[in-house]
């Protein structure tokens, strides 16, 4: 080896010695301003920040301590999954990812993986922090640690997103996927099930907005987290990523509450205090939708016994109505038909069921009839009640001439 050779080699060094240095120093800032510590396992290391939550901190319009008991077999229902029935609150793990884009393709890392869980005296969230490319694999066998000691997921949008793209970096990384008999509920969808009448945003945000109150301050938007960590790739600059992880544990706390919310509002029993009735009717069909029948008609029920709205009554009714029909229990529907026309004479809903079910069923066409004509009344233009009034005058007629 010659002195140019050597020389090169010592600059080479040099240059790589000054790289370590650099970046223990900015990790040291990374541990001041983010409180943590370096795990180590076999496959290298990350960083991890740990957070607790006592059961008296407020999120929204919740307290921590009255998002705890969460009923499982409501849990259930929600994801439309009864293996959530067989689990307790605090086996489930509450999960959110931030990463270098939303393509979900082998290009994106999620750089950044917040877990939450209960513990009984509050609500911890472990941030997974992958400094550089090279930790990523290290972080997924941490993460893949955790989640098997928990028995359910839940998640926003990750049924779609997260946990596709944490699956295509395990294998990525030569790491067998997450298990998928793992039940999971993915928040986003039941939200859109309830909320999607009144909301035309349904991202997380908004439904913090709308429902539980909450208004974050100073946080940074979503699109800008992918520029922040590359520009911590360049720089080693944590102050920017201070942020991120602060937007990462709302997220996770957002998590609890919105799963909170969504448990109470399709709960029968409970009682809120300001109820918004076209989101019970929107739980009342989603009890129906998962087929417990008695769920339905009782969060229905309540609903028109209670709610002083003429409309949400009058949808609550149709709603119920329709659920008796749909299973054979004509007593029921008919009464519930015969009260809304004698609330409103002009219903032509309940007037135009009437006739359905006289003809049909009842086998009384006068009275179908009579129905049929009162529902022109109201609406002399239908071509639905025209028709059905020249078919039953066929049929009426046809049976005087035959007897």
């Amino acid at each position: 080896m010659d002195i140019r050779d050597r020389l090169s080699r010592l600059t080479r060094l040099r240059g790589s010695i000054r790289r370590v240095e650099s970046r223990e120093v900015r990790y040291t800032t990374l541990k001041e301003l983010l409180p943590g510590e370096e795990v180590t396992n076999e496959a290298g290391s990350f960083y991890l920040t740990c957070s607790f939550f006592p059961g008296s901190f407020r999120h929204g319009c919740y307290v921590l301590r009255d998002a705890f008991p969460l009923d499982t077999y409501l849990l259930s229902a929600l994801a439309g999954d009864p293996n959530f029935g067989q689990c307790n609150v605090r086996e489930g793990i509450f999960l959110d990812t931030e990463t270098t884009g939303l393509s979900g393709g082998t290009g994106t890392l999620p750089f950044l993986i917040g877990l939450g869980w209960f513990e009984e005296n509050g609500f911890v969230i472990h941030q997974l922090f992958i400094r550089d490319y090279d930790e990523e694999k290290s972080a997924l066998i941490h993460l893949n640690d955790l989640l098997q000691r928990k028995k359910f997921l839940v998640t926003f949008n990750g049924k779609a997103f997260d946990v596709n793209l944490l699956n295509s970096r395990f294998i990525l990384n030569r790491l067998p996927p997450l298990e998928e008999e793992v039940p999971h509920l993915d928040l986003l969808y039941p939200a859109r099930r309830l909320l999607g009448h009144r909301l035309r945003d349904r991202s997380l945000l908004a439904l913090e907005h709308a429902i539980l109150g909450l208004e974050r301050e100073g946080d940074i938007y979503s699109h800008q987290i992918p520029y922040i960590y590359f520009e911590w790739l360049k720089r080693r600059d944590v102050r920017p990523m201070v942020r991120v992880f602060e937007h990462n544990r709302l997220d996770i706390l957002s998590l609890v509450t919105l799963t909170a919310r969504l448990v109470d509002l399709i709960n029968p029993e409970f009682l809120p205090l300001e109820p918004d009735g076209f989101d019970r009717i929107a739980a009342g069909r989603l009890w129906a939708a998962r087929g417990s029948l008695q769920e339905a008609i009782s969060l229905l029920e309540s609903i028109r016994c209670k709610h002083a709205k003429v409309e949400v009554w009058q949808l609550a009714s149709r709603e119920l109505s329709l659920l008796f029909r749909r299973h054979g229990l004509w007593k029921e529907a008919v009464s519930i038909w015969e009260e809304m026309v004698a609330f409103n004479p002009q219903d032509t809903f309940a007037l135009i069921e009437l006739a359905k079910y006289y003809e049909h069923k009842a086998r009384r066409p006068e009275i179908a009839l009579n129905y049929a004509l009162r529902a022109k009344g109201a609406d002399p233009r239908s071509y639905e009640v025209n028709h059905r009034i020249e078919r039953l005058k066929r049929l009426i007629k046809s049976r005087r001439s035959g007897s």
